[in-house]
């Protein structure tokens, strides 16, 4: 059996690190045993495909076969199939694959074919098991079962999202109503919010006639008032505080009819 190795992301996007993990089985049909291991990806460098060159950093381990009479190795190594020759793909070629690791030991040829699907080229690989076998120059052919292939690649920390930022209990009086003649107090006599900040406070009035005195804000020991003075008018107050590292900025907005 043949295997592809496949892939189709931007060639900006960055390395990946992958686990795999494969159950196989044996030809025989009774005798199983586990492939694991580690690789990483980069589909900066597949400039075309197939494009073995794109996995790095492999070491991907088959155990001892008994029933294949085979010795444990690990595959440091990713290459395409060959098509031709004693290494070829478990007899059949293969032109648009690719076998992730191949390898000799003993002077005896084996080799772990890992198929990818689409094939490879520059987009995260995702396991194909029906293109994944294990074999050798002497017999000892597996087929993969089972396996997951889990991206291990660390993600960084997102970025800390900014609390609103709020007047601090009892630092800002917001009024229901005002009533056309007298006082109402608006603001504690300090009012901070709770990112530390003074918050600002700004009155604005309209009258019909401009040359009548409408309201004003007074600041005492006992906190900030607006006064009003008997004229039907449009009050209008803003609390406010600017946005620091970490909070967001604060805008309160009331108006008012006498």
């Amino acid at each position: 059996m043949t295997g592809a190795v496949a892939a189709s992301a931007p060639a900006s996007a960055a390395v990946s690190s992958y686990e795999v993990t494969i159950g196989m089985l044996e030809s025989d049909g009774t005798s199983s045993f586990t492939v694991s291991g580690t690789f990483s990806f980069d589909p900066a460098m597949c400039g075309a495909s197939p494009c073995p060159e794109a996995y790095s950093g492999i070491s991907i381990s088959v155990p001892e076969r008994p029933s294949a009479f085979l010795p444990a190795i690990t595959y440091t190594e990713a290459d395409i199939c060959p098509t031709a020759g004693p290494s070829i793909c478990n007899g059949a070629a293969v032109s648009d694959g690719s076998a992730l690791s191949l390898g000799n030991v003993d002077g005896v040829y084996q080799a772990l074919v890992i198929g990818f699907s689409p094939g490879l080229a520059a987009s995260a690989p995702n396991l194909d098991l029906g293109t994944t076998s294990a074999y050798s120059e002497i017999g000892g052919d597996a087929t993969a079962v089972s396996g997951t292939l889990t991206n291990t690649t660390p993600q960084p920390d997102p970025e800390p999202q900014p609390q609103a930022q709020v007047p601090n209990a009892g630092s800002v009086k917001v009024p229901a109503k005002l009533a056309r003649r007298g006082a109402k107090k608006i603001a504690s006599a300090s009012p901070v919010t709770n990112a530390g900040q003074p918050v600002r406070i700004r009155v604005t009035c309209k009258a019909t006639r401009g040359d009548l005195r409408v309201c004003s804000k007074i600041k005492k020991n006992q906190g900030t008032f607006v006064r009003t003075y008997g004229t039907a008018a449009r009050v209008r107050i803003v609390w406010s505080a600017p946005a620091v590292e970490g909070f967001t900025a604060y805008r309160q907005v009331k108006t008012y009819r006498t």
